[in-house]
């Protein structure tokens, strides 16, 4: 497969060859050496001088290319499943195992069992549970049966209280009105008689002034006419007619004067006796009493309510049912099930053994259908990866075939390190696998590289051309005419790959020859440093 950035390997052999230019190197200093020790030792400073001052004058070149460059990030990931589940159960307690129907690489269906654990200890408690919420549901029943009772005898006796109370207080009431309306009419028929007895007075007053008046003419007319009969009989006639009536007018005044006094005796009776204040008190005082019955028997109600209430809280069974209710998915806990279909690859328990539900899974099933990869990124590259940058695989299995991916999941919080480690950070991605493969296998590794940023079209130079400059520039050196010295060009960098490094368009032309800055160093440290 032709690399993306122009040469014949793999993407994955990039990383390989970062290091050929070195090992060059040493090959041609382990080719001096040889030539250094066959003149002798005595020679062999003098060889080793004319050695050094020939290699630094051979300068290992390269030049611009135009080519496509990949920027990636190295790894190491595991195949593993699309979909797993690791199975549990939901007992509380530790328990012996009876069965395990399993065994790591059986193919399970959903709902197929995989262990089997002695409920004995979890049978007895529910029917010990079971029987105890029916002794709380018995003695409650009595309970709540007791308190009704007494509410509903409370209800019955302030009905039959009250309506006895009841009569009383309105017959009081009745009493009160009768008594304030014969106060009340008393008091108008005095008034009245009182009015009679002066209409009585004044008409019987004019009929004594008239037969005064009647009695002079009787006697003048005796007198001055002489005894005259006629006007006599006449003069008489009149004051006896005047008479009668005045005696008659007399006898009206007295009945009315006695009517208004006798009228006027009662109603002082009725003050003096205070009937009106009596009446209104004993009204208030049956009041007094239906109200004081009314507010006993609410009480004694209220009272037997509360009862009622208390106990039917005290019937409360729900701690004990969901006691019952835990021990029976205890007990269904006791055949354990796969929740998925796949292959199992891993059961940890046996036959015979106690299990203790803190150790963890029971078993683990994978589904082998589908895999994806993997990886661990450390912090210093996880920033450049984001979903969906593209992957090249390689695994053992599958040999030079270069297979490729796509990431589909960057966790945003570091892996959990063991407590006293010192390893680097590192954070988790998934990779989905895109080139179907039939001799991919659970757990097998993969040598990835995710392509972070790829361009088709990169001016470039080998990575160790690159040089800085005290002010941390960066250049490259040119060979001049003679082919002896060069001179430095500066360049700006552009992205950096595993082998190449990409310059800006302008600074170098495509063609232009390149200084390989690590050529000979490796030898000039070799020998400077006091090989011989």
């Amino acid at each position: 497969m032709k690399k993306k950035d122009g040469s014949s390997a793999s993407g994955m052999d990039q990383i390989k060859k970062k290091s050929k230019g070195k090992k060059m190197v040493k090959w041609i200093i382990l080719a001096v050496v040889l030539l250094v020790i066959a003149f002798g030792v005595y020679s062999c400073q003098n060889a080793a001088k004319k050695a050094m001052d020939v290699l630094q004058n051979m300068q290992a070149k390269a030049v611009v290319t135009t080519r496509p460059l990949i920027k990636s990030v190295a790894a190491t990931g595991k195949i593993v499943s699309l979909s797993r589940k690791s199975v549990a159960t939901e007992l509380t307690s530790d328990v012996d195992v009876t069965d395990v129907f399993v065994e790591v690489g059986d193919f399970v269906e959903a709902g197929d069992k995989l262990v089997a654990f002695d409920t004995t200890d979890i049978e007895e408690a529910l029917a010990d549970a079971q029987s105890a919420l029916k002794r709380t549901q018995s003695t409650n029943g009595i309970s709540i049966s007791d308190s009704r009772r007494r509410l509903t005898d409370s209800e019955r006796d302030k009905d039959y209280y009250l309506t006895n109370e009841a009569q009383s207080l309105a017959d009081a009431q009745k009493n009160y009105k009768d008594t304030v309306e014969k106060y009340d009419d008393l008091d108008d028929d005095v008034d009245d008689a009182e009015d009679d007895r002066d209409d009585a007075k004044k008409a019987y007053d004019q009929l004594v002034a008239q037969l005064a008046a009647a009695q002079k003419e009787l006697e003048a007319a005796q007198t001055v006419s002489g005894n005259d009969a006629g006007i006599v009989a006449k003069a008489a006639a009149a004051y006896n007619d005047l008479k009668t009536k005045t005696d008659a007018a007399r006898k009206v005044y007295e009945d009315k004067e006695q009517a208004y006094k006798s009228l006027k005796a009662e109603l002082q009776t009725m003050r003096d006796q205070e009937e009106v204040k009596k009446s209104k008190d004993a009204l208030d005082e049956e009041q007094r009493k239906y109200d004081k019955l009314v507010a006993d028997q609410d009480s004694a109600i209220s009272s037997a309510k509360s009862g009622l209430s208390q106990a039917q809280l005290g019937t409360d069974t729900t701690s004990q049912q969901r006691t019952i209710e835990a021990y029976e998915k205890q007990l269904r806990s006791g055949i354990v099930t796969a929740p998925v279909s796949g292959m199992v690859t891993s059961v940890n328990v046996e036959k015979g053994e106690k299990y203790n539900p803190a150790s963890g899974a029971i078993a683990m099933i994978q589904d082998v259908s589908a895999f994806e990869i993997e990886a661990e990124i450390g912090q210093y590259d996880i920033s450049d990866i984001t979903v969906g940058q593209k992957v090249l695989i390689k695994t053992d299995a599958t040999g030079d075939e270069e297979l490729e991916g796509t990431v589909i999941k960057v966790s945003p919080v570091a892996t959990t390190k063991a407590a006293g480690t010192n390893s680097d950070v590192t954070y988790t991605v998934r990779i989905e696998i895109n080139t179907p493969n039939d001799r991919l296998r659970l757990d097998m590794t993969a040598s990835l590289s995710i392509i972070v940023t790829e361009h088709e079209n990169a001016l470039t130079v080998p990575y160790n051309a690159i040089q800085r400059d005290e002010d941390g520039n960066h250049f490259v050196e040119i060979p001049t005419a003679d082919g002896i010295n060069t001179e430095k060009k500066y360049v700006q960098v552009v992205m950096e790959s595993n082998y190449y490094t990409e310059i800006a368009p302008g600074d170098l032309e495509e063609g232009t020859e390149v200084i390989l800055n690590n050529s000979s160093e490796e030898l000039v440290d070799f020998f400077e440093g006091g090989f011989f």
